[in-house]
């Protein structure tokens, strides 16, 4: 675990920031990449804050794909109890999202039918801030950042020089601050494949529990594809 950079939102937003100019452009993701990044849970149950564990994303919109791996700790929103506390993995596809978390009893469930990863273009639900504001990356570094909100309370940051991703908040508690660059690269298509139990639904008692906390303390990722898909179904 890298050395942790405390990020509290609060203080992001009553930040000093300096107004746009101009509406910046919305950055659009590569077909094809990885990247590393911390995860933090301002608020969490028993042991305090998560602060800025190491995870991995990976993408391949070729296939309609994406995969977060958290090796250390899974996420308090996702599995009920003490199962959180160790790794799992979260894969999306277009049969929708798989929870991999074999130390809470899991070795694979469907737990959000029809709601895969979301496409490269996923900012056109964003709004523009009208704000370049100070943003923390994975190690701590500071990004003069455009800032991305919707409605629904995500907020996601671009580093506005480059239009790297920096940042992103579930619209909870939940923040992603990203490696520095983007890996881009063709994936394994291993990486996305999904073993044939995992067609079986999750336990009750995990859909009841991500459904509970699907304003806060589910994986990111999880939030923006259901807001992703709730925005396909209303147009």
């Amino acid at each position: 675990m890298h050395r942790p950079l405390v990020f509290c939102l609060v203080v992001v937003l009553l930040a000093i920031a300096a107004s746009s100019s101009a509406v910046p452009r919305k950055p659009v993701w590569p077909r094809q990449f990885d990247v590393q990044f911390g995860l933090s849970v301002v608020e969490s149950p028993l042991n305090g804050p998560i602060v800025n564990v190491t995870s991995h994303f990976y993408y391949d919109f070729n296939v309609q794909a994406s995969l977060v791996t958290y090796p250390e700790l899974c996420l308090p929103g996702l599995i009920p109890g003490d199962g959180w506390k160790k790794g799992c993995n979260l894969l999306f596809n277009p049969k929708g999202t798989y929870l991999f978390a074999p130390h809470a009893g899991v070795d694979c469930c469907l737990l959000f039918p029809g709601v895969g990863t979301v496409p490269p273009d996923f900012l056109r639900g964003f709004n523009a801030s009208g704000f370049v504001v100070p943003t923390p990356d994975l190690y701590g570094v500071l990004h003069n950042s455009d800032f991305w909100v919707t409605n629904e309370g995500f907020f996601y940051w671009t580093d506005a020089k480059t239009g790297g991703d920096v940042a992103l908040v579930d619209g909870g508690s939940v923040v992603w601050n990203f490696y520095p660059h983007l890996r881009v690269a063709p994936q394994p298509s291993a990486l996305f494949a999904v073993p044939s139990n995992c067609a079986v639904s999750c336990p009750g008692s995990f859909l009841a529990h991500a459904r509970k906390h699907a304003g806060g303390r589910v994986d990111p990722m999880v939030s923006l594809a259901l807001h992703h898909h709730r925005l396909l179904h209303t147009q």
